[in-house]
């Protein structure tokens, strides 16, 4: 108990002073725009809404820049259903709620582009 506690306690830390290292990297010469999602993806272990903050910046930035894959979120529990085996029924496999048809057929079009790609 004191062990996870301590753990908590460091990752909270941690996280915390990356996103501030990264805020201050915005007006001092630095790579922010790298530095502030490494600490959103350290909370994110923690917390849920650093989590879905990551995620959103993952679907903003692969928008505007292009270069990532396409991701398809769960609406309730925001995982990456791409390549995840969706239950019958069209159930998210991480927290079993009902996923639309729609979306699940957008991930699995991804997934299709993916593997035709490699």
């Amino acid at each position: 108990m004191v062990l996870k506690t301590a753990k908590r306690l460091v990752i909270i830390i941690v996280g915390f002073t990356v996103v501030l290292i990264g805020i201050a990297l915005i007006v001092l010469p630095g790579p922010a725009f790298l530095v502030i999602p490494a600490g959103l993806a350290i909370l994110g272990t923690e917390f849920l809404w650093a989590k879905r903050l990551m995620n959103r910046i993952k679907r903003k930035t692969g928008a505007v820049l292009g270069k990532f894959e396409a991701v398809v979120f769960c609406p309730n529990c925001e995982a990456d259903l791409v390549g995840k085996a969706l239950k019958p029924g069209h159930i998210c496999p991480d927290c079993d709620a009902p996923i639309s048809s729609d979306t699940a057929d957008r991930a699995n079009a991804e997934q299709a582009r993916r593997t035709s790609k490699n």
